[in-house]
Order: C-alpha cells, then sequence, then structure tokens
C-alpha cells in the first residue's frame, strides 16, 4: 500500500498525470491518494478520497512508502512510522523538512 498524502487544493494538472502514470507503473500496488478530486482517468489501483486517516496508515505495516509534499505533522508521522518518504515539496517550509529527513527514516527487519 502507497499513501499520498496533500494539503493543497488544487494540485496542478501536469503533477496530475505525474502521479496517474506513476500508479499506472506500479499495478501490483495500492494506491491511497488524498485529493478533493477524482480524476477521469485514475487507474483501478488507486483509491481517491477527500479525508485519510493518515496516522493509522502510517502506522500500518502493509504501507511501503509515503508520497508527501513534506507537511511537518506528515514528515514526524513517517519518521515515528518508519515508513520511507518520497518527498514532493511544494512550498515554503516543506523544501527545508524535505531537506531535513532526507536518509533519516531506519527501518526495523
Amino acid at each position: 500500500m502507497i499513501s499520498f498524502g496533500s494539503m493543497i487544493k488544487t494540485i496542478p494538472e501536469k503533477l496530475t498525470n505525474d502521479i496517474i502514470e506513476l500508479i499506472q507503473a506500479f499495478p501490483e500496488y495500492r494506491f491511497i491518494w488524498r485529493n478533493s478530486k477524482t480524476p477521469e482517468n485514475t487507474p483501478k489501483n488507486a483509491k481517491i478520497t477527500a479525508w485519510i486517516p493518515q496516522v493509522d496508515l502510517l502506522s500500518d505495516s502493509r504501507t511501503k512508502i509515503f508520497i508527501s509534499h513534506c507537511g511537518n505533522h506528515g514528515a514526524h508521522e513517517s519518521i515515528f512510522n518508519g515508513v520511507p518518504v518520497l518527498a514532493m515539496p511544494l512550498m515554503f517550509d516543506q523544501l527545508y523538512i524535505a531537506a531535513r529527513i532526507e536518509g533519516k527514516i531506519y527501518i526495523q527487519e
């Protein structure tokens, strides 16, 4: 399971299309994507929802990666739960947080 988190109200069309392509490239995984709109070409292995229980998803052992804009809460929650982050910072402190968490996730086997 792969979780996307996003607090921004409107995701640029290019980024939306890039995310769709990413989901399509990994049909063996299930993606949970927080988004206020469901794109027309959403693959079947993606669940789009306006709200996700982020803490519950990040603490679930089935979650393999968190694709995040690197907000403060999500960064801390992913580090706490040992979930690797694919950082996609968009603005403000997200760039700094993404740089700070690089290489900070230690997965215990």
